[in-house]
This record gives C-alpha cells, sequence and structure tokens, in this order.
C-alpha cells in the first residue's frame, strides 16, 4: 500500500503540470491487450496520443 500511495502522490504532483491519462493493468489483461490485431493497443504503442 505504500508503494501505491508513493507513485499516486508522485502521478498528482506531474498530473498537474501536464494531464495524463494511465492505464493499469493485470499481466492477463496487458497480454489480452497486446495480442495480435487489438487497434487500440496497436495505436498506443506506436502513436501515443489522445484516441
Amino acid at each position: 500500500m505504500q508503494t501505491r500511495r508513493k507513485v499516486s502522490a508522485l502521478l498528482r504532483e506531474i498530473n498537474q503540470s501536464i494531464p495524463i491519462d494511465l492505464m493499469v493493468h493485470t499481466k492477463p489483461m496487458h497480454q489480452a491487450f497486446v495480442r495480435p490485431g487489438c487497434m487500440v493497443a496497436r495505436a498506443g504503442m506506436t502513436r501515443p496520443e489522445v484516441l
């Protein structure tokens, strides 16, 4: 839980100056996300931008 608080505080600080979106996946969720044919993953990995 301490790690989560540290990361949350750092992200909050960054988000005050630069808007960010963060996706947090479990390992199985990530594997499904990056599988071949997933257009959202391909777009996010090749040209990160607001989708």
